[in-house]
């Protein structure tokens, strides 16, 4: 009777340390994006126009849909939740009367991440939420009545929210694709050239728009 509750036991355990071994393995075949790490990732963005009106502009500064490029540093806090800083840089045609070309819209961020993991385990949702300093420059503005020539960069704090997806290629690479809106104020002007000014701008807030799509690397 005691062989046979001791082999019945046994074989229970085997049995049972198989199917975990299985369990396991059937897990690890199965890529999750993880934020417990740190983590590198490298995006393509496309920014909507910018309007920056108020008091202190008599003619609005203007810009229409853009694309650029960015990257991102994060480190995960736990494995849902992730702190990071990233800059980005667009190229936008300027809509302005005196602006030539083409303006720069560029973001410095610090921002946290939390993710929302779901019955498919490659693909997991996401949150989040920046601060930060965005600046809008131009090399080639004119002032046609005066003849003046000059270079132009506004800036100012900026706060935003957003969300997108990750979806896992591998353990250590996964696509990043998201939107976030950020508002604030391009409330500091540096003029140089010709006109050599600088200092605040009573202006209006201002929301831009982007989408970012990419790739994240966590190295184990």
């Amino acid at each position: 009777m005691l062989r046979s509750v001791i082999v019945g036991t046994a074989i229970g355990l085997v049995v049972a340390t198989a199917a975990n071994a299985q369990t396991r393995s059937s897990r690890k075949a199965v890529p999750v994006p993880v934020a417990k790490r740190f983590s590198l990732g490298a995006h393509t963005v496309f920014a909507s126009g910018v309007t920056v009106l108020g008091p202190d502009i008599e003619t609005p500064f203007q810009t229409s849909m853009g694309e650029g490029v960015g990257v991102q540093a994060g480190y995960g806090v736990t494995p849902r939740v992730m702190v990071f800083a990233s800059v980005d840089v667009t190229r936008q045609p300027s809509e302005s009367d005196y602006i030539a070309g083409s303006m720069g819209l560029s973001h410095l961020e610090l921002g946290g991440r939390m993710t929302f993991p779901t019955a498919r385990k490659r693909l997991v949702p996401y949150a989040t939420a920046v601060i930060g300093k965005r600046s809008m420059s131009a090399a080639n503005g004119y002032y046609a009545n005066e003849d003046q020539v000059f270079s132009l960069k506004m800036s100012g704090m900026e706060i935003g929210v957003g969300g997108g997806v990750l979806y896992a290629f591998s353990p250590v690479l996964a696509l990043d694709a998201g939107l976030i809106a950020s508002r604030g104020k391009f409330n500091r002007a540096t003029y140089t050239g010709e006109i050599h000014e600088s200092g605040p701008l009573d202006v209006h807030s201002s929301t831009s728009m982007r989408l970012k799509v990419g790739f994240q690397w966590t190295p184990r």
